[in-house]
């Protein structure tokens, strides 16, 4: 065939009939196949219960998602990135899709989604004016307090989900559509971009709404404060006033007030040497930011106000407005940035005081820190006829906490952080080096602190100096003090109270009144603090609330937040953390969100006069110990033998990460803790011989632990009774395990479980080697079938706060673990 052949062939009209071409698209049957195998692995993975609990948690999201779309907003820019990304790898544009792929997975999903809808006016207040600096640390902490492994289950569910979906979608287009795969690639292509621009709008909006809500709430709290209260009378003899502020300090990480690194060696010296610095231990900053805290820890209230709104919905009176227009000036010395949310507290607060900040940009300069400016400006007050009031405001201790210190500070306080491992000190959360930083700065502003008492202590004139935070921080868990991911360690700050020698003579009562509230322990939050302060200065405080009485009202609720978001379908604007776990606040206004933590805390002090040891669960991990240690009077933790003799705190069969059981025994000793040891591995005489050996040579006080021991004793072993009845002479409690799937059986009705049970604990009394035995609070009533269960003490775990009140008089325990589930320095070996 010739060229002109070929063109003609070319042009010729092509009337060959096609033969129809067999569609790649999937089968309706394959669909159901795949839909049935895929729930039926999901249904054995998780179990039939938490497999329904899921599908109702799905319909509960549709239901959101139908009658309020906020709460979907990430959801559907995940699902709109993945409808894209198929769309592209359909029409191969494998780059796109790669990218669209990576767009969803950094995306935080719901966890910003929830920042944003739970964000308040007082965590917007922090937006304003802020420091780069600022934003980079708060973003590291968002990043740092994410649950890695949670973050993960959330990629693989919504991935499912947008996989589903594009199923859904391929049955229903296959049927009605001929060339299927460009169909399917632009339906999905305009359902992404549709569902992507709506929730990226949806979600930029709703910001912008939330920030201009918090800007009219800012004028309205500046408002609030332009009130007036008579003027105080006060002696003319009355002392100087030292008011150091600090910033986001947690006494957590004080060793003043037992942590077991030496983050306060200057101040530990001082209250060894002297009774005149005064140490109040169950203090709260009725807030986590700066601006509502000092905004009430430094105002009266102007009227018969309620109490439990937030601050910003309170008419209040400037504690310096009150002391200046009754003859005392205030003076305040400040670090902190000038202009931005600090500032807002100086144009309401200090309106009246002469205010001096340290000159210095948006970017922290290292020139100006604590020492360089505010010291100088003490002594600078001092010298003047009458000081009044002089109030100083620092900043060490925000983040990044290293660059508000000098460099001779940087170097971490010891090494036990250097030589761990990250689940040894933190369990599983991370950056192990920000608690090194922070713990470090705790050590410079220790230096500050006692620079300050000592210029107090070297003046001849009565001068009363108090030290507080404005709040408290969390560098244990990563979230530093962000309202929106609250945690106890936020709120809980150090308080103290110094009388040099001659303001104690001058006034030998207020001191020794203010000794004894610092001895009792009461809870005591900084809404007392303007009473405390007039108090001391002499005159007659507006309430006799003052720091550390004990006064059941101060138990009202702290962090009463104004929040944007619907809970449940319900619009309540404002959320709280509880002091009492029984406030009667409206339930159709006000959410409760006290952490466990918290809740822990508050039943540990309520109880704490009997003296019932209430263990804090798990505390495998030195930050959890810690955060035990500050909340009840008890901590529990596993005790493992390991195949060198040795113990190691770790649960069987994990292997263990490197935490010694010295580490929880300084933490007990520091804080007069109890604890209960879990012991694991211990079957034989040799084996418990090697515990009690290790108890006299490394173990805390015997009264004060109870050592349980697993229930796969050797009872025919005569070295292990002898073994165990010698611990129990040297005065510890010891507990026999009661095999919890022994006591549930029982209780589910099968008789030879229960005379297996019965037995066994027979078996146990009779031996006369064990003080106690210890169980599952689930099986109690099978326990107490048996008379002779009677003859021991009981032990018990699985209860809340909330259970362990309406616990019936019967049950008398005489050590109590709390679940602590939640708390995020827990492990997962």
């Amino acid at each position: 065939m010739g060229p002109s052949d070929r063109n003609a062939a070319m042009t010729e009209p092509q009337n060959i009939p096609r033969q129809p071409v067999p569609q790649q698209g999937l089968r309706r049957p394959g669909v159901l196949v795949v839909l049935i195998l895929g729930m039926l692995l999901v249904v054995a993975n998780m179990g039939p219960q938490q497999f329904i609990a899921q599908v109702g948690e799905y319909a509960i999201r549709i239901h959101n998602a139908v009658f309020d779309i906020r709460h979907s907003v990430m959801y559907l820019f995940f699902w709109g990135c993945g409808l894209l990304a198929i769309s592209c790898l359909m029409r191969r544009r494998f780059v796109l899709a790669l990218f669209l792929i990576l767009l969803a997975l950094v995306s935080p999903i719901t966890y910003l989604s929830d920042i944003i809808l739970y964000a308040g006016s007082d965590s917007l207040f922090e937006a304003d004016n802020f420091a780069l600096r600022d934003f980079i640390f708060y973003m590291g902490t968002v990043y740092q307090s994410i649950d890695k492994d949670k973050y993960i289950f959330h990629v693989f569910r919504h991935t499912f989900e947008t996989v589903f979906i594009f199923i859904i979608f391929i049955a229903i287009l296959k049927k009605y559509t001929k060339d299927r795969r460009i169909v399917i690639a632009r339906v999905f292509m305009w359902l992404g971009i549709m569902l992507v621009v709506y929730s990226s709008v949806r979600f930029h909006l709703d910001t912008a709404f939330a920030i201009t809500a918090a800007q009219e709430a800012k004028k309205k709290m500046v408002e609030n404060f332009n009130n007036k209260m008579h003027p105080i009378d006060f002696p003319a003899n009355h002392p100087i006033l030292v008011v150091y502020i600090g910033e986001a300090t947690t006494c957590m990480n004080w060793s003043l007030y037992g942590y077991t690194r030496k983050t306060t060696p200057l101040l530990d010296a001082i209250r060894e040497q002297e009774e005149n610095l005064l140490v109040f231990r169950n203090v709260l900053s009725t807030h986590t930011h700066t601006t509502p805290s000092l905004l009430e820890a430094l105002s009266f209230p102007a009227d018969a106000e309620i109490a439990n709104l937030p601050i910003q919905e309170r008419k209040r009176i400037s504690l310096v407005d009150v002391l200046s227009e009754s003859g005392i000036p205030c003076t305040l010395f400040s670090t902190q940035l000038k202009d931005g949310t600090w500032n807002l507290g100086a144009k309401t607060i200090f309106r009246m005081a002469a205010t001096h900040y340290a000159e210095k940009t948006s970017f922290y300069d290292a020139s100006l820190l604590d020492d360089a400016y505010l010291r100088p400006g003490l002594l600078e007050s001092l010298k003047r006829p009458d000081p009044g009031a002089i109030f100083l405001h620092s900043t060490a201790g925000h983040g990044p906490y290293l660059d508000l210190i000098p460099e001779s500070y940087h170097a971490p306080v010891d090494d036990l952080v250097g030589k761990s491992t990250e689940k040894a000190i933190l369990g599983i959360a991370s950056e192990k080096d920000s608690l090194d930083a922070y713990d470090s700065a705790m050590r410079y502003v220790d230096a500050c602190i006692a620079d300050a008492i000592r210029t107090v202590q070297a003046d001849e004139r009565p001068i009363v100096f108090v030290y507080f935070s404005d709040h408290g921080e969390s560098p244990f868990t990563g979230r530093a003090h962000d309202s929106t991911r609250f945690i106890h360690d936020m709120t809980r700050i150090p308080f103290l109270i110094y009388f040099n020698k001659a303001a104690r003579a001058a006034a030998p009562d207020t001191f020794e009144k203010y000794r004894g509230y610092a001895n009792g322990g009461a809870v005591a939050t900084l809404a007392q603090l303007p009473g405390t302060i007039v108090d001391l200065l002499g005159g007659m405080p507006p309430s006799a609330l003052v720091m550390g009485a004990p006064d059941p009202s101060a138990k009202r609720p702290v962090m009463v937040r104004q929040v944007a978001a619907k809970d449940g379908g319900k619009e309540r604007p404002f959320s709280y953390v509880s002091l009492s776990g029984d406030d009667g606040l409206d339930e159709r206004l006000f959410r409760d969100v006290t952490d466990e933590a918290t809740s822990i805390f508050n039943l540990s002090l309520e109880m704490r006069p009997g003296g019932r040891p209430l263990c804090y669960h798990a505390a495998n991990s030195f930050a959890k110990a810690v955060r035990g240690a500050a909340i009840t009077n008890c901590l529990e933790f596993d005790l493992a033998l390991q195949a060198d003799g040795g113990f190691e705190v770790v649960h069987p069969p994990h292997p263990p990460v490197g935490l010694k059981p010295e580490t929880i025994y300084r933490i007990a000793e520091k804080g007069d803790l109890h604890l209960w040891l879990d012991v694991k591995g211990v079957a034989k005489g040799g084996d418990c011989e090697r515990l009690r050996r290790h108890l006299a040579e490394h173990g805390p006080r015997p009264e004060k632990t109870l050592v349980e021991l697993p229930s796969d004793l050797d009872a025919t072993d005569a070295s292990l009774g002898a073994c165990v009845r010698g611990m129990r002479d040297a005065g510890y409690s010891v507990s026999y395990y009661i095999p919890t799937e022994m006591g549930e059986d029982c209780a589910a009705g099968k008789k030879e479980r229960c005379a297996a049970l019965r037995d066994r604990v027979v078996g146990i009394a009779s031996w006369g080697v064990f003080s106690d035995i210890s169980f599952d609070h689930g099986i109690v009533e099978a326990v107490a079938a048996i008379p002779e269960a009677r003859g021991l003490r009981w032990n018990t775990w699985g209860l809340t706060p909330k259970t362990l009140r309406s616990l019936p008089p019967g049950e008398d325990f005489n050590f109590v673990i709390l679940k602590s589930k939640a708390d995020p320095n827990s492990r997962r070996d």
